[in-house]
């Protein structure tokens, strides 16, 4: 095989690996519609979710992000009304991993009032996409419930 030939397989292989992780990159990081079935009731109890939204944040002890997003998103229910921010450690708890799907942390998904996913966020998500999931769902919402600027 000739050099010249062996170069230019090198560089398609290289920019088609490339397109490939910026795909993923980009898929990774914006919302995805959640799965319509409800949170169970041990996962996410009734009593801490909030009249409006519930920010479910899963992380695990390890991760290196999460208690970042954990801030975002309290910041975020603190000024919400009717907002709340649950945070689920799912280090011992593989169980509602495989249930959810969660392959990633952290994993937000964002609930309606009553407790059904209508959005899903993996990984350090800007706080833009949390603030644009939410005022989505809280414009949707009959009630006049606003989130602050």
């Amino acid at each position: 095989m000739s050099p010249l030939i062996a170069i230019l397989i090198l560089v398609a292989l290289v920019a088609v690996v490339t397109a490939i992780g910026l795909w993923g990159r980009a898929r990774a990081a914006g919302p995805r519609a959640a799965r319509a079935d409800a949170i169970a009731e041990e996962i996410v109890p009734a009593d801490v979710r909030g009249d409006a939204a519930t920010l479910v944040q899963f992380s695990t002890q390890f991760c290196g992000s999460c208690p970042g997003v954990a801030r975002t998103l309290r910041a975020l229910a603190e000024n919400g009304v009717g907002v709340a921010h649950v945070e689920v450690d799912i280090t011992d708890r593989p169980d509602v991993a495989a249930q959810l799907h969660i392959l990633q942390t952290p994993t937000v998904l964002l609930l309606d009032r009553d407790g059904v996913p209508v959005s899903r966020l993996t990984g350090a998500a800007p706080r833009s996409s949390y603030v644009r999931e939410l005022s989505r769902l809280l414009d949707a919402a009959p009630a006049s419930v606003t989130l602050p600027a």
